[in-house]
């Protein structure tokens, strides 16, 4: 019995690897950040300053994925390459300034805009992968 024991046991620590996997970075694909085709831009039509960008402390560089509306998870080997945060103010900035023609400005008349990201996960449900983004 207690040989048994022991031949369970060196079988099961078998199958434990005995150094941690290494996390693979992924880099969220992005229509804005892609340059995919757009709407025709407008003429400078204002001014904007793109103050700030913050990610809300509960996100991570873990990516968080969802397979149904009430089944989320982390992945345990995957991570963004930057912050949240980093691909909201690129995604942000070419779509105000690139895309839809606003000047930057930091002057008294130009709009301020602070955003911050209060979710960014990836999408998987119908077997895609697209990013689900709520900012405030």
């Amino acid at each position: 019995m207690r040989r048994a024991a022991w031949v369970a046991l060196a079988l099961a620590l078998a199958g434990c690897p005995s150094a941690p996997e290494r996390p693979r970075y992924v880099e969220p694909a992005s229509a804005l950040l892609d340059g995919a085709p757009q709407p025709a831009a407008a003429s400078a039509a204002g001014v904007v300053r793109l103050r700030s960008v913050d990610a809300a402390t509960s996100l991570e560089r873990r990516v968080l994925w969802r397979l149904s509306d009430v089944e989320l998870g982390y992945s345990g080997e995957e991570q963004w390459t930057e912050a949240p945060a980093t691909y909201v103010a690129q995604a942000l900035a070419r779509e105000l300034f690139e895309v839809r023609g606003l000047s930057r400005g930091a002057g008294p008349d130009a709009a301020v805009l602070d955003v911050v990201v209060r979710r960014f996960e990836e999408d998987r449900r119908e077997g895609g992968h697209r990013a689900r983004v709520a900012l405030t």
